[in-house]
């Protein structure tokens, strides 16, 4: 039965939706699949061995379109590694910079630092520099919004408050990108500002010109904003 919902997961994959549910649903499928495939290769096994000539050729094609055609159907060109860096687009935006900023939050800032970061940065944050990221999806706090707008406002004020943000880690890299994969921080975001590649760079750093946000870190690219100032109305 689990085999058999295999196919099912195929079709969900000409939506955009769709392939990551049936991405992530093949580690659960595969265990049926697992066995009806030993099954067939050990009837596989048992014709190979009468018609050996006429069988190899198929045999070949058979594991050539399991190999070849998992990856082309799994995973997408931009993601694929070994590969140059990429903003926006998961795996491929995995580098040193990213870690070695995470690391020193870790050990300049101490763990559990309620952060807000894009996509990747946020999963660096909290993977090697144990801080806390600050979602919508866990929090109910929409803070994608805080970079959306070349101006820091009230709205700015009440979301870094409700979400008790200490500290915001801007990478630079994603203005004027379209993220390959989806949105610039997570899913609730304006979709149509990913597809345009409308991050701008004065939406990113206005953090500079609020009276008591302190640039803590900057490697060139990522810059880590101290925002305790404002959320707390204290200056650490």
């Amino acid at each position: 039965m689990a085999a058999l919902a295999y196919p099912v997961t195929l079709a969900l994959r000409f939506t955009q939706e769709g392939a990551e549910e049936a991405g992530r649903s093949s580690g659960f499928v595969f265990f049926g699949v697992g066995l009806v495939v030993a099954l067939a290769a050990i009837r596989t096994v048992s014709f190979a061995r009468r018609w050996r000539r006429s069988a190899r050729p198929a045999l070949a094609a058979a594991a050539l379109v399991l190999v070849v055609g998992g990856t082309i159907v799994g995973v997408p060109r931009w993601s694929r590694i070994p590969g140059p860096y990429i903003p926006g687009a998961d795996s491929r935006s995995i580098e040193a910079q990213g870690i070695r900023a995470a690391e020193w939050a870790k050990t300049e800032l101490g763990a559990d630092r309620r952060i807000v970061a894009d996509r990747v940065n946020r999963l660096l944050m909290g993977l090697y520099g144990r801080q806390r990221p600050v979602t919508n999806y866990f929090d109910q706090v929409r803070t994608f919004n805080l970079f959306y707008r070349p101006v820091f406002g009230e709205e700015e004020r009440s979301i870094l408050e409700r979400g008790d943000i200490e500290f915001l880690v801007i990478d630079r890299r994603l203005v004027g990108i379209q993220p390959l994969a989806g949105p610039y921080y997570e899913n609730g975001e304006r979709r149509e500002i990913a597809q345009a590649g409308g991050l701008t760079l004065q939406d990113l750093t206005k953090f500079e010109r609020v009276p008591g946000v302190d640039v803590i870190f900057d490697s060139g690219d990522i810059t880590i904003y101290d925002v305790r100032a404002v959320t707390t109305g204290v200056r650490p």
